[in-house]
């Protein structure tokens, strides 16, 4: 009977946390929709979008008319009308294409990051809800367990078997230990009401009161040689790498000259002169440094990718490492915890007379304080592992 209670029991501790996993991702859904920011992230895209194709045409094309009238008169008028087009170097208009593009590309790794890092936001308030409502129902049992001996001491000192100093402490545990569930309760409507802020002011709930303990990889290095790629903020430096590139480029094309093209008429004294109109600008001043600014741009985004892949690496390495120590404490801690089951020792102890009630509640806050602490390393482990798995 006692190994099939444990089948039981592994079974539905299973359905819990697949049940837990379901609900996170559920209203990691929910907040992608909903979540206000989100949604001006997403139209600051489009409109970032449009943004990027602009200045990809030439100049507009100027238009001018003059008439001027003679002095003395006899001379009669002059009229001139021209209409100029400009253009850049034919190359120009490739490569600010190109940047549009690399831009627009950027937009979205952007916006990745940005989504990626809320929705690790989201679910970091899901496991300390998760870990509230697991502390919720260990501080439940312990009132209950509480108010049981505060009764029966209560009883106990009608019938003078108990004296007035124990029948105060008692009823001071039941105090305490209401006290502190009434301070989870509030932590977790504040959870509740961050959680639905985060989801555009829609409510969310969850009510998992049991972690869903995920798999780290066995081997770092080959993890992240793997998921370093699809990280959105090497992602992001590397576009601006990209975009810096073709900004050299460009600024080599604006380097060469402008050329103009258009139509000129001139009438004067009843002659009329009309025909093809076309110049050339020297680039003398106007893009000097230009090129030079361009590559000094491009080298320091290197350096900051340098200097950020040595970050990110050293800071999932750390995560890893953390997340590795947690799983291998956890596990000694629940062993220890199962082969100990202290709480019902204490109980018959207390009933049977063996100890006092002073020894029980101070071991049985030892007891409910070793819960919390193992509740604690599963809630840390959970979020070590959130950070790590961030961009996946």
């Amino acid at each position: 009977m006692r190994r099939i209670s444990l089948i039981i029991s592994n079974l539905l501790l299973f359905v819990a946390i697949a049940n837990a996993q379901v609900s996170i991702e559920k209203i990691l859904g929910e907040v992608e929709r909903n979540n206000t920011t989100l949604v001006a992230l997403r139209q600051k895209m489009e409109a970032e979008k449009i943004g990027s194709r602009t200045g990809l045409y030439p100049q507009n094309p100027s238009f001018e008319y003059s008439y001027q009238w003679g002095n003395p008169a006899d001379i009669g008028s002059k009229t001139d009308i021209s209409l100029i087009q400009s253009f850049d170097f034919p190359t120009a208009y490739l490569y600010r294409s190109k940047i549009a593009k690399a831009e627009i590309e950027l937009l979205a790794t952007e916006y990745l990051r940005q989504s990626k890092q809320l929705l690790l936001d989201v679910r970091l308030v899901c496991i300390e809800l998760v870990y509230q409502n697991a502390l919720s129902s260990v501080l439940g049992k312990r009132v209950s367990n509480a108010k049981l001996i505060a009764d029966a001491y209560s009883k106990k000192l009608d019938v003078g078997e108990a004296s007035a100093l124990e029948n105060n402490k008692a009823r001071l545990t039941l105090l305490n230990a209401t006290q502190e569930l009434f301070s989870v309760k509030l932590k977790q409507n504040e959870l509740l009401a961050k959680l639905a802020s985060l989801n555009g002011g829609i409510p969310l709930e969850l009510s998992d009161s049991v972690f869903n303990m995920p798999a780290i990889p066995a081997s770092f290095d080959e993890w992240y040689a793997a998921t370093e790629q699809s990280n959105p903020d090497l992602k992001a430096i590397e576009r601006e790498i990209a975009v810096a590139q073709r900004n050299i480029q460009l600024s080599r094309a604006l380097c060469l000259p402008q050329i103009k093209a258009g139509y000129a008429s001139e009438k004067v004294a009843g002659e009329h002169f009309q025909g093809i109109a076309a110049g050339i600008s020297i680039p003398l001043w106007e893009n000097s440094k230009r090129v030079k600014y361009a590559k000094a741009r491009a080298q320091y985004l290197r350096s900051v990718e340098a200097d950020r892949r040595v970050e990110i690496f050293s800071r999932q390495q750390a995560q890893y490492n953390t997340a590795l120590e947690l799983q291998k404490n956890i596990a000694e801690y629940r062993n220890s915890m199962g082969t100990i089951n202290s709480s019902r020792m204490l109980d018959e102890a207390l009933q049977k007379g063996e100890i006092s009630l002073v020894d029980y509640l101070l071991e049985e806050s030892l007891y409910y304080s070793s819960a919390e602490t193992l509740l604690q390393m599963e809630r840390d482990f959970c979020r070590v592992v959130a950070e790590l798995y961030q961009y996946q």
